[in-house]
């Protein structure tokens, strides 16, 4: 067996496959060519440490689990002081005998229990019905469940998400002031809602500003969510709430505006 043959058995002769005739030719090759010996021992020294590294076990570093828990305690620490927002958003459910409200005059029924909203009376007049895009709701202390024609926008500061369909959320603020949400459909938007923060005092309960900021004192005083047509939302009223009854501190600050509360048996307080 000349050497060029003898290279091309070189896994065989070292897995033990070769036949009987071809292994003893391949021997008399190696114990007469010094240069093939030297070729197949480099040959077999190289597959050695190849197996050698398939079999050792890799250790991780000592610090890279506390390194990668430090990571995790950071992220988690960062999102509980980020925006409050969405938890379970975007499951979708099957929905039943909500109510329907279109943008414009019935808005103002939103988050209600079936039915049409509340009308609004006084100098504020609400916009006359220009998208024809419906949306399904029902709200149950701090959880929505809604189903649009359109598409819905919910964001708080800089955080949004949007959702066509049937979807079901939860709205919770674990922060120490009040989080305010904007509700668009198709771009419109349509109600304000605001969630009391962990803080028994996060606002002043005096003062005067616009409806969204009379809502974040109520929600504070009264620990209750508080929601408003966003057409009114610029409204400016002056309020005192260092009575022993939020509602009715709030419905003698709205009566400057002819506008007054309700407290929904869904739970929230109602601007209207």
């Amino acid at each position: 067996m000349n050497a060029s043959r003898a290279r091309e058995h070189f896994s065989a002769y070292r897995e033990g496959t070769l036949d009987a005739a071809l292994r003893m030719a391949f021997d008399r090759a190696l114990q007469t060519d010094a240069q093939l010996q030297a070729e197949y021992l480099a040959f077999q020294r190289a597959l050695d440490d190849l197996d050698f590294l398939k079999e050792e076990s890799i250790e991780p570093p000592t610090w890279l689990s506390d390194r990668i828990a430090t990571r995790l305690e950071e992220a988690q620490s960062s999102r509980n002081k980020a925006p409050i927002w969405w938890t379970g958003w975007f499951r979708n459910v099957a929905l039943g005998g909500l109510a329907v409200a279109a943008i414009g005059g019935a808005v103002a029924g939103i988050f209600t229990k079936g039915g049409s909203g509340p009308t609004q009376s006084g100098p504020i007049a609400i916009p006359s019905m220009t998208n024809e895009a419906k949306i399904r709701y029902q709200w149950t202390g701090d959880h929505l469940e809604a189903d649009s024609d359109g598409t819905v926008t919910v964001q708080s500061g800089s955080l949004s998400s949007k959702f066509g369909g049937p979807t079901k959320g939860d709205l919770q603020n674990p922060n120490a002031n009040p989080a305010v949400f904007s509700l668009q459909l198709d771009g419109k938007e349509f109600e304000i809602v605001v969630l009391p923060g962990q803080s028994l005092a996060s606002e002043s309960l005096r003062g005067d500003g616009t409806l969204v900021e009379f809502a974040q004192a109520l929600a504070s005083a009264s620990r209750t969510p508080v929601r408003l047509p966003a057409e009114v939302k610029e409204t400016r009223v002056s309020w005192d709430f260092s009575g022993n009854n939020p509602l009715d501190d709030a419905s003698t600050a709205l009566k400057s505006v002819n506008l007054g509360v309700d407290k929904r048996a869904s739970g929230e307080i109602a601007l209207q």
